[in-house]
């Protein structure tokens, strides 16, 4: 009967601390916050205790929890600026998750639900987490990619969106910033330092020294390969769009438009040459015309003049090449 009695002890022990680990506090039992800290009285706190704490075992206790639930702290669904604890059926987040409690007004009940980091200067690594033993994202970021530290984001996410892992930053190696990691991208923190190049030389993304590009070509801000610059530039917020469409528009119309000497070459020059040519070419055949006109004038008076004899062979002799100048005189007052 002894043994059946001790049996029976040991079964009973054995399923009160199975009970008691199911709830949220008596997973230990500790004296040393039931003195400090359970002793005294409740006092309401804005933010979560630390988990293992001795409030948050306090807490624990006070809560209750039945079987089945834990002890929960965590922002408040409805309002995450806030926090608020209630017994929940604990779940496990993943890495950069944290719990965030929905407490019905009308029953009381509690659920858990696993979101990402409400702080964006935190972050959570931990994988499968119990919801039970933390209430908010805690490590906090060191690696941050901004201009003060001279570093830039990695990849296409700003740090602070980063809820997993730290800063994933490089240093700024277009104006001459490096890290002494052989990485180019890190986790971790790194001091970035001014590294100086020889003359010719440029500093590159793996914070090596390299050539310069030849002219009319230049390095990207994420790639060292050197690429022909183009004449249309995209426009940068340092560089207001509206003025550099002023500027473009104004050397096309500098560029298109006729010079001075142009204009007058154009508009004085050539009509007072085509002038002076048409005059000339019109005196030119108002003197020759003249000058045929005298002289068929003259050789008719000297005919008239001479004896008949003479006359009439002179003028067999001289009809025809005087009628042969009297048609090229014709013709020629005709056609002009």
């Amino acid at each position: 009967m002894k043994i059946i009695a001790v049996f029976f002890t040991v079964i009973c022990v054995l399923v009160l601390e199975i009970l008691c680990r199911l709830s949220t506090y008596q997973s230990r039992y500790r004296p040393d916050c039931e003195y400090k800290q359970c002793m005294k009285p409740n006092r309401h706190h804005v933010n979560c205790p630390r988990w293992g704490s001795c409030q948050w075992y306090c807490q624990a206790k006070l809560a209750n929890c039945t079987v089945g639930t834990r002890y929960h702290c965590a922002r408040d669904q409805r309002n995450l600026t806030q926090f608020t604890n209630a017994c929940a059926v604990e779940i496990f987040c993943l890495s950069g998750e944290e719990p965030h409690l929905s407490v019905q007004e009308s029953t009381g009940k509690a659920s858990v639900n696993c979101r990402p980091c409400y702080k964006n200067n935190v972050y959570n690594s931990r994988l499968n987490t119990s919801s039970a033993t933390f209430s908010e994202c805690k490590m906090l970021k060191k690696n941050l990619c901004r201009k003060e530290d001279n570093k830039i984001d990695c990849g296409n996410r700003n740090y602070m969106e980063l809820t997993k892992t730290d800063g994933y930053c490089r240093c700024d190696a277009r104006n001459g910033y490096a890290a002494r990691s052989p990485k180019i991208c890190l986790y971790e923190y790194e001091v970035c330092f001014v590294k100086k190049c020889p003359e010719g030389m440029e500093l590159l993304l793996n914070y090596t020294c390299g050539m310069l590009c030849p002219t009319g070509y230049a390095r990207q801000p994420a790639s060292d390969i050197c690429t022909k610059v183009s004449v249309t530039r995209p426009f940068t917020s340092d560089r207001p769009e509206l003025h550099f469409t002023d500027v473009q528009t104004t050397s096309i119309r500098t560029s298109d438009a006729p010079s001075t000497n142009e204009q007058l070459y154009k508009q004085i020059i050539i009509p007072i040459c085509l002038s002076v040519f048409v005059i000339t070419i019109l005196l030119s055949v108002f003197v020759i015309t003249k000058l045929f006109r005298r002289q068929y004038k003259g050789s008719e008076s000297q005919n008239s003049n001479e004896p008949d004899g003479k006359g009439t062979t002179n003028r067999e002799n001289t009809s025809p090449a005087n009628a042969t100048s009297s048609r090229e005189c014709r013709l020629f007052i005709f056609f002009n």
